[in-house]
């Protein structure tokens, strides 16, 4: 193949960078008190038990002062693992300083500040 005039061989290097892995549904979430004193949070997360306790340590409350709830969601991809804890920290945080609901969304940078690269 290679004696076949019409046959343009290239040589030389290349270097690829690196990617960046994120995902379309950014990190959003909603907090709002309720009328029992507890902290209502409205967001996306793979494991609620988990999110819920890192949220009771942000806001050195029990479980009692708090009610996550979660949409079923598919995926498996990691994002809403782990990465979510700020998202429902924050929210949780300003709405018990506040005292009226809270939302945080976050946009594509702030994302991927906390949930890029997670493979």
């Amino acid at each position: 193949a290679f004696s076949d005039p019409n046959v343009v061989v290239v040589s030389g290097r290349f270097n690829f960078g690196g990617q960046n892995n994120f995902y379309l549904e950014k990190h959003t979430c909603t907090a709002t008190p309720d009328d029992m004193g507890r902290i209502l949070i409205y967001g996306g997360a793979q494991c609620p038990d988990v999110t819920k306790t890192m949220t009771m340590i942000a806001l050195g409350c029990s479980s009692k002062d708090i009610v996550i709830r979660v949409r079923p969601m598919g995926g498996a991809f990691g994002g809403k693992f782990t990465k979510q804890y700020p998202c429902f920290c924050a929210s949780a945080v300003a709405c018990k300083v506040l005292g009226r609901p809270v939302r945080v969304a976050m946009n594509l940078v702030q994302d991927m500040g906390i949930a890029g690269n997670t493979r």
